[in-house]
């Protein structure tokens, strides 16, 4: 099974290398609720999809100002 979160995150390092980005990766999908996707969609999805959604379902970016990332909040 290829490790998606490394090359999401290593992607993301390419992408937006501003020192307060940071990447937010959401927890992977459960195997039901992929079944029940397939089944909504009415075919089978591809296995690197179930791969990828089991893993990371989701995953965005956001900057921090720079008094949160000082630790100062």
């Amino acid at each position: 099974m290829l490790d998606w979160r490394t090359i999401i995150s290593e992607r993301h390092g390419k992408v937006h290398c501003q020192p307060n980005d940071k990447l937010l990766i959401r927890q992977g999908a459960s195997n039901a609720d992929l079944d029940h996707l397939q089944q909504t969609l009415g075919f089978q999805l591809p296995d690197e999809f179930h791969s990828l959604y089991l893993q990371c379902d989701g995953f965005g970016n956001f900057s921090l100002t720079a008094r949160e990332s000082s630790g100062n909040k």
